[in-house]
């Protein structure tokens, strides 16, 4: 490893703003996913009001492992629509829910608001959605769900009312999508793995 100190001690969170695709690009290695989790949850007035999405199965099944995550339901999705709370406590705890960027393009056809109702939009890998969404099925029949969840992301922060973040660690690809971006400054010292040897 290389540089002193974690992305949460070196990004300038100050410059995050709503209105615009905040890019976060951060080396493998430099702690993205214990600043999503810990750090940006603390942000928003509930921490059920902030989505992770992520671009597979298996990274939505690995951050599952952690405490503070859930996966998406019913229930929960009427909590947070319709700001449900019991005792001071949503009834479905105070979680983070974590669902793929195809998941989030479903709920967004199936439900007209869907996405209008959270504080914070993380998006990790983010260079991704602008790849799948631009993939098309041999089989007509089949909708484009990346397509459908990028512009949705698009509208949301054309809205200019929720703060969406996108990770990456390559996130020039983001710079496509059809909103307003605005990179995150980090200081030069963020940790990462160190680059031995490259292999084309």
């Amino acid at each position: 490893m290389i540089g002193n100190k974690y992305l949460s001690e070196a990004i300038h969170a100050e410059e995050i703003k709503a209105g615009v695709l905040n890019l976060v690009s951060a080396p493998v290695g430099s702690g993205k996913t214990y600043w999503a989790l810990n750090v940006l949850s603390q942000t928003v007035s509930k921490p059920y009001k902030m989505v992770y999405l992520i671009d597979t199965v298996n990274g939505k099944e690995q951050l599952l492992k952690k405490e503070n995550t859930e996966y998406y339901s019913d229930e929960w999705r009427e909590v947070v629509e319709n700001d449900v709370v019991w005792f001071g406590e949503a009834v479905r705890g105070n979680k983070i829910v974590v669902m793929t960027y195809a998941k989030f393009g479903v709920l967004a056809e199936r439900y007209n608001g869907f996405g209008y109702f959270f504080e914070l939009i993380l998006c990790d890998e983010i260079h991704n959605l602008h790849r799948f969404s631009s993939f098309q099925s041999h089989n007509p029949k089949d909708k484009e769900w990346h397509k459908i969840a990028k512009e949705r992301l698009e509208q949301i922060i054309g809205q200019g009312q929720i703060t969406v973040i996108g990770l990456s660690a390559t996130p020039q690809r983001a710079e496509q999508m059809n909103c307003p971006f605005a990179y995150v400054s980090i200081d030069e010292d963020v940790r990462r793995f160190e680059t031995k040897e490259i292999i084309s």
